[in-house]
């Protein structure tokens, strides 16, 4: 893969990262998650840096 491809996904991952924080915040304002939901997403994000498909 081509250093520049691989820059532009990391930009990528790093910008979904920071969104990520105010797209739970108005789920949970929207009150469409129960609290075994929240959890659930909780935990899923807490885990996305851990996945191998985010490391280099």
């Amino acid at each position: 893969m081509q250093p520049a491809i691989i820059l532009a996904l990391i930009e990528a991952a790093i910008a979904l990262v920071e969104k990520i924080p105010s797209a739970v915040q108005a789920l949970k304002q929207s009150a469409e998650l129960t609290p075994e939901q929240e959890a659930q997403l909780d935990e899923r994000i807490a885990k996305l840096k851990d996945q191998a498909h985010w490391k280099l």
